[in-house]
């Protein structure tokens, strides 16, 4: 019998995996306090390979160093997870005609902390099949030719990472097949789209920065970008720069939903940029839908154009872009619809340096949709939404990527303007209010003679005659404090006591919520909520007794009558006295009620975080003929 030649590297590593079928732990090139099977990275490829078919969960731990011979793949079911030194310290190289990485069969599956160097022509960089990859740098290299740096498909998705791709064709992140997710994660392209979709895809991007000629590309696919910064100011000299472009593929129809992204173009006069666009080829719809969104450096806001045959929609609500814009381009079949504009310089903190943060005076603060609240919960910074930016205690959205946090407010009031020396004043925090609904504030208070107190409400008497004042220090449990001062007249002597009148104390009253009104029977539709609904539209009536937020929670009937909470809550803003609010089934933009018969109740609370008794009612909610 004639034997196959085998390497000693490859018997060596035979004989180190076959003593330890049960073991989870391969220290590859000595990384520190890791007590598993020794490997050295020429050996990682190899394990790599057998270990898809050990019989056993693996993890791999690398150390700093280089890691050339790629491509490393695994595609098993059984669990892998791959964990690097450091996205500077560890890195993959190589790959050929496929990828420098690939991951795939098991969802469970991931691969972290390491760089990937593409120093070759291939495919992709990393290629995540279901998989997951965490804190990882994918670089291409000059002089190499790739479709794109990273390729997500299945459910295949990359968080906390950096992608850069410097040819001109070359794609950062690609979405193929599936769902797929790309978060907290800066992508670098030169002109071609940070973020591509494709082959019917279903990708998100949620609180990332994109940089390149174009910022995200669904072709023929369904793609949702949240709270995320696509800056295309670093598009190459005379390019056009595109923020989201919506297309569809051999009749294919793409969908491209972006809600609070701030979309940046470079020097529009020049390079013609345009924030966004939807086009329909031969067949099929192509959707834009812009919610809550900021668009700056651009000489077209958003446009449209349809192939007969094919359609292409537009729909951009509360959305700001300057005064002096282009004419939007409108052709074909299918509507450009544009509602509550905002008008005017977007005021970031500092363009020319790539913040585009908004300032305190920004007219974009407290801005966003009242009727819909922040679905991703914070914005690209990991900043709580919605919060109060303009200092009115009622926390709303800003338009764009980033929500501005100031300061609780403080406000601080004496219960006299003057009074003689020794006789007690009082001083009220009433009107002091959190940035972040539900945060707990602390009062201390300071006064010009030394003394202090705690408490919202609080009483000093002076000593010594002239102006004294108490300054106010309201404080959120992140620490960030406001001030305020209150100042009161102290004669020489006592004076007579004035008349009682009690520092002004907080607002215990609940609202009061009644009049409910819910029609019996509703048309499912399309329309979100939203107060001032028409007549002939399905509306919720009520009575408030004040201004209040409204929260609308809603349950299904199920079998023996019994009723089963629905998670999404629909949350207004109201007036005092009678309101409207139009229901047709859909929630938000991505929750909406299935047919069927629900309880829905409502319940009032006030700026002083005073909640009303809950009011309820039921209907069915029946499909359009």
């Amino acid at each position: 019998m004639r034997l196959l030649p085998i390497s000693t590297t490859a018997a060596s590593l035979v004989l180190a995996l076959s003593g330890t079928a049960a073991a989870t732990d391969f220290c590859v090139a000595t990384p520190a306090n890791c007590s598993g099977t020794a490997l050295t990275a020429r050996q990682l490829k190899a394990s790599l390979s057998i270990a898809q078919t050990n019989g056993t969960a693996d993890r791999y731990v690398l150390g700093a160093g280089a890691f050339p011979g790629g491509p490393f793949v695994y595609d098993s079911a059984e669990l892998v997870e791959i964990v690097g030194a450091g996205a500077g310290a560890t890195v993959l190289s190589g790959g050929g005609g496929t990828s420098v990485m690939a991951l795939g069969g098991n969802p469970a599956s991931s691969i972290s902390d390491l760089g990937i160097a593409i120093d070759g022509s291939m495919t992709s960089g990393l290629q995540l099949t279901g998989t997951s990859g965490r804190r990882i740098a994918v670089t291409q290299q000059t002089g190499t030719s790739i479709a794109a740096a990273a390729m997500l498909r299945n459910g295949g998705r990359l968080t906390e990472s950096t992608v850069t791709a410097v040819t001109p064709q070359a794609i950062g992140v690609g979405g193929l097949a599936g769902e797929g997710a790309l978060v907290d994660s800066i992508v670098t392209t030169t002109q071609a789209p940070a973020v591509a979709a494709a082959n019917n895809a279903h990708l998100t991007i949620a609180r990332d920065t994109l940089r390149g000629g174009i910022g995200v590309y669904a072709l023929g696919a369904s793609v949702a970008v949240t709270d995320t910064l696509i800056d295309g100011t670093t598009a190459p000299a005379g390019a056009r720069s595109v923020g989201l472009a919506s297309i569809t593929d051999s009749g294919n129809s793409a969908s491209l939903d972006a809600d609070r992204v701030t979309i940046v173009g470079s020097d529009a006069a020049a390079n013609g940029a345009a924030a966004g666009f939807a086009l329909g080829l031969t067949r099929g719809t192509a959707t834009l839908r812009l919610h809550d969104a900021v668009l700056a450096g651009v000489s077209t806001p958003f446009a449209r154009q349809a192939d007969p045959g094919a359609v292409a929609n537009v729909d951009a609500r509360f959305v700001a872009h300057p005064d002096a814009v282009g004419t939007v381009t409108d052709s074909g079949p299918g509507s450009v619809i544009e509602a509550n504009r905002v008008a005017g310089a977007p005021g970031f903190l500092d363009a020319p340096s790539a913040d585009f943060h908004l300032r305190a005076d920004s007219p974009l603060l407290d801005a966003g949709d009242p009727a819909t609240a922040a679905a991703s919960g914070s914005d690209r910074d990991g900043v709580a939404r919605p919060l109060d930016g303009n200092g009115d205690c009622v926390a709303r959205s800003d338009l764009g990527a980033y929500e501005y946090r100031r300061a609780p407010k403080a406000v601080a009031t004496a219960s006299t303007g003057a009074v003689g020396t020794g006789t007690a004043v009082g001083f009220s925090a009433a009107g002091s209010c959190a940035v972040a609904p539900g945060d707990a504030l602390t009062f201390s208070w300071r006064f010009d003679d030394g003394a202090g107190a705690t408490g919202p409400d609080v009483a000093h008497a002076f000593a010594g005659a002239g102006t004294h004042t108490a300054t106010l220090t309201v404080t959120d449990p992140a620490g960030h404090a406001g001030s305020a001062t209150a100042a009161v007249a102290i004669t020489g002597t006592a004076l007579a006591p004035p008349p009682a009148k009690p520092a002004p104390k907080p607002d215990r009253t609940k609202p009061v919520l009644g009049a409910l009104r819910v029609p019996g029977r509703i048309t499912l539709g399309s329309l979100l909520p939203q107060l001032r609904a028409g007549r002939r539209t399905p509306a919720v009536a009520f009575r408030l007794s004040e201004r209040a937020t409204v929260q609308l929670r809603f349950a299904r009937r199920g079998r023996g009558g019994r009723f089963h909470g629905i998670r999404t809550t629909v949350r207004v803003s109201a007036a005092a006295g009678a309101n409207r609010l139009r229901f047709s089934g859909p929630l938000t933009r991505r929750a909406r009620l299935a047919p069927g018969r629900y309880r829905v109740t409502l319940t009032a609370v006030d700026a002083a975080r005073n909640r009303s008794r809950a009011v309820s009612a039921a209907f069915l909610l029946v499909r359009a003929r």
